[in-house]
C-alpha cells in the first residue's frame, strides 16, 4: 500500500457499515469517531488524523500528531498491556479483529470507554506497512447498559470530580449531584424542577449561542463548550461542559446528560494571559521569542514588526542573527550559552538591528533565558530603539569635547576633594595646570599643600573652614609653586558638597582656574596708578609753584605802576613762570607715554 489515504475496507461502527470509503478525509466527516494511521516502518510514527479526535479524546489532531501525546499514553495502565499485546499480534498476523474496548483518560471529562477497530495493511510483498485504526466513544452506550449496582458506583465517581445534571427533553433539571449544589450554592430541593438558564444563567452568551446549542443536543449531537454562569450569591463562575443527549430504545431522546468541570481559575488566567499579550503588543520594546536550537523567531510583538518594518509572517520566517548587524549566530550561541550557566540567565547588549529596508538602528539587547520542561531552553530578547539616545549621547559628548575645550583655553579644571581618604582628584585641566600630569590625577591633600605659598597658608585654612561651615560657594585665590616650579595664581571655587546619611562629608567638588595673567595684569595696573599719581602730584607742585609767581606779579601790576624796570622785572618772572610750568607739562606728558609704552 503506498498511500495509506486510498483504500477500500469496511469499518463496523456500531453495527452500521462503511464501505468502499475511497478516502478518509471525506469520510471521517461522518464518523462519530477518528481515524489514525501509523508508519509500520521504523519508528512506526502516527502520521495522520482524520475525524472527531477532540471529542473522542480532549486532543486535536494536531496536538497528537505533534508526538507530546500519543494514541498508547493516553490509555489507562490497566488496560495498556492487554491492548498494545492484542494490536501487536493483530500486526504481526496482518489480521484485522472485531472491535476491542478498552479505557482511555480524556483530556477534560476524566476516564472514558472507547472502541476500537483495527485493519492492517501490507506492502507489496506482504509485509505490514500501515495500521489503521477507527476510535469510537462508547461511553453513553455502556451507560445505558449499566446495572443499578453500577450505576450507583458510576454516580459516585462523578459525583466526586464532576458537576452533573440530567434534564428531561425540555431542559427541566430532574437530577443534579451534590457538586452541582455546591457550586451554584443552590439546595437539591432549590435545583430540581428548574431550566439551567433561570437557575444559573448569565447575561453573557447570546441568544443565538444558545440556538445553536440547542440545535446541536436536538439533533442527538454531544455538545462542548464554555459557559459563565452565576451562583446564588451573584457570584459568576466558568464551566467547561459537555453535554450528552440520552436516548431510548427507539432512537428518541429522553434526557440529556450535562457533565461539566469548574474552569475559572483557568479561563481568568487565559484572560489576563490575553491582556499581558495585549500589552506586550503596544510596548515600546520590540519582543521576540527564540528557539536556542537554530535561533528561530517562533514569536513577536507587533512593535517589532512596526520598528523593522518586516510583516508578521516574514519575521517568523527569519533567524534572529539574521536581523541583527554586530552580533554573528556562533557570537549569540556563545552569549545565551553563558547565560544559561549563571543563576539570572541575563544580560544585556548595546547592537544594532536591520530594518527591512536596510537601515541600522541602534538597541539595547535585553535577553532572559528561561527552560521549559516541555520545549527545553528559551530566550526571550527585548529589543529597545534607543537610536535617538545615541544621537543625543553623540551630540552631548560634542559639546562636552567643546565645554572642554573652552575650560581648557580659559585655563580652568576641575577637582574633587576627598577628606576621609585624604586625596584630591583633578580633571586633565586641572592636573595641567598645576603641572602634575596631562590626564585625570589623583594627588595626595599634603601634596597639594607643599604647593601652596607660605604666605598663602593661611587662606588654606579660612578656606576649608568656610567650605565645610557655609553652605553658599566661596571663592578663594592662592599662590602655588607648581611641580615645574613656575608660581601661578590659582582661583578654587566649591561648587557641591557631598553629605553622608551620617551627615559626614564625604566629598568636596569644585573649579579650578589658573588666573595668573590676570592677577599679573593687575599688580602691573597697581603700580602704574601708583607712579601715575606720583607723577601727577609732582608735577601739580611745581604748576602750582609757578602758577602762584604769575599771581604775585598780576598783584603787583594792580597795586600802583611800576617804573619800565620794574615792569621789564616782573614780565621776566611771569615768563620764568611759564617756561618752568610748560617744562613740567612737557616732563609729565613724556613720562605718562613712557609708562604707557611699558604697559604694552
Amino acid at each position: 500500500m503506498n498511500n495509506p489515504t486510498n483504500y477500500s475496507n469496511t469499518l463496523e461502527q456500531s453495527g452500521k457499515s462503511i464501505i468502499s470509503i475511497p478516502d478518509i478525509g471525506i469520510s471521517a466527516r461522518f464518523l462519530k469517531g477518528f481515524v489514525y494511521i501509523i508508519s509500520l516502518k521504523e519508528t512506526r510514527s502516527l502520521i495522520r488524523i482524520e475525524g472527531n479526535s477532540t471529542d473522542v479524546t480532549g486532543y486535536s489532531p494536531e496536538e497528537l500528531l505533534n508526538g507530546n501525546i500519543t494514541i498508547e499514553s493516553l490509555i489507562i495502565e490497566e488496560d495498556r498491556n492487554a491492548y498494545l499485546a492484542k494490536r501487536q499480534e493483530r500486526i504481526n498476523n496482518s489480521s484485522s479483529d472485531d472491535s476491542v474496548k478498552f479505557r482511555i483518560k480524556h483530556r477534560n471529562i476524566g476516564t472514558i470507554q472507547v472502541a476500537e477497530r483495527i485493519i492492517i495493511e501490507n506492502d507489496a510483498i506482504g509485509n505490514p506497512e500501515y495500521l489503521i485504526g477507527y476510535v469510537e466513544d462508547k461511553t453513553v452506550e455502556n451507560l445505558n447498559a449499566l446495572s443499578m449496582r453500577q450505576l450507583l458506583a458510576f454516580r459516585e465517581a462523578i459525583d466526586r470530580f464532576l458537576i452533573c445534571t440530567i434534564t428531561d427533553r425540555d431542559g427541566v433539571i430532574i437530577y443534579a449531584n451534590r457538586k452541582f449544589s455546591r457550586q451554584s450554592g443552590y439546595t437539591i430541593k432549590e435545583i430540581l424542577g428548574q431550566t439551567h438558564g433561570k437557575l444559573i444563567g448569565s447575561e453573557h452568551h447570546d441568544e443565538s449561542f444558545w440556538q445553536q446549542y440547542w440545535k446541536t443536543i436536538s439533533a442527538g449531537e454531544k455538545w462542548t463548550g464554555i459557559v459563565q454562569n452565576v451562583a446564588k450569591s451573584g457570584k459568576k463562575y466558568w464551566e467547561e461542559k459537555v453535554v450528552i443527549p440520552i436516548t431510548d430504545s427507539n432512537g428518541e431522546i429522553v434526557n440529556y446528560l450535562s457533565l461539566s468541570n469548574d474552569v475559572t481559575s483557568r479561563f481568568e488566567l487565559e484572560r489576563k494571559l490575553r491582556f499581558f499579550k495585549e500589552a506586550i503588543d503596544v510596548s515600546p520594546d520590540m519582543m521576540f521569542l527564540i528557539d536556542l536550537g537554530d535561533f528561530r523567531i517562533l514569536d513577536i510583538n507587533s512593535t517589532a514588526t512596526r520598528t523593522l518594518g518586516y510583516t508578521p509572517s516574514r519575521l517568523l520566517e527569519m533567524s534572529f542573527p539574521s536581523v541583527l548587524v554586530d552580533i554573528t549566530e556562533n557570537e549569540l550561541r556563545f552569549i545565551t550559552e553563558e547565560a544559561i550557566k549563571i543563576s539570572s540567565g541575563k544580560g544585556v547588549i548595546e547592537t544594532r538591528m536591520k530594518t527591512s529596508e536596510g537601515v541600522n538602528i541602534d538597541v539595547d539587547l535585553v535577553y532572559s533565558v528561561y527552560h521549559s520542561v516541555k520545549w527545553g531552553h528559551r530566550v526571550i530578547f527585548s529589543a529597545r530603539d534607543v537610536t535617538m539616545r545615541k544621537e543625543l549621547k553623540r551630540e552631548l559628548e560634542s559639546h562636552k569635547t567643546g565645554m572642554m575645550e573652552i575650560a581648557r583655553l580659559a585655563q580652568m579644571g576641575t577637582w574633587e576633594w576627598r577628606p576621609h581618604e585624604e586625596i584630591i582628584i583633578l580633571s586633565a585641566n586641572a592636573a595641567s595646570i598645576l603641572e602634575v600630569g596631562d590626564s585625570e590625577t589623583t594627588i595626595t591633600f599634603a601634596e597639594f599643600q607643599k604647593m601652596i605659598h607660605p604666605a598663602d597658608l593661611h587662606i588654606l585654612d579660612k578656606a576649608i573652614e568656610r567650605i565645610f561651615d557655609q553652605e553658599e560657594p566661596a571663592a578663594f585665590n592662592y599662590r602655588i609653586a607648581t611641580a615645574g616650579g613656575a608660581e601661578k595664581h590659582l582661583s578654587l571655587k566649591r561648587y557641591n558638597l557631598k553629605i553622608s546619611s551620617d551627615n559626614r562629608i564625604v566629598s568636596v567638588q569644585g573649579f579650578a582656574q589658573d588666573i595668573t595673567e590676570i592677577r599679573l595684569t593687575q599688580i602691573e595696573n597697581e603700580y602704574y596708578h601708583d607712579k601715575l599719581e606720583q607723577l601727577v602730584f609732582q608735577t601739580s607742585h611745581h604748576l602750582r609753584a609757578s602758577v602762584s609767581t604769575i599771581l604775585g606779579v598780576l598783584e603787583v601790576f594792580k597795586a600802583g605802576k611800576p617804573s619800565h624796570t620794574e615792569v621789564d622785572t616782573l614780565l621776566k618772572y611771569i615768563s620764568d613762570a611759564a617756561i618752568e610750568a610748560d617744562d613740567n607739562l612737557r616732563i609729565m606728558f613724556r613720562r605718562l607715554q613712557e609708562a604707557q609704552s611699558h604697559r604694552k
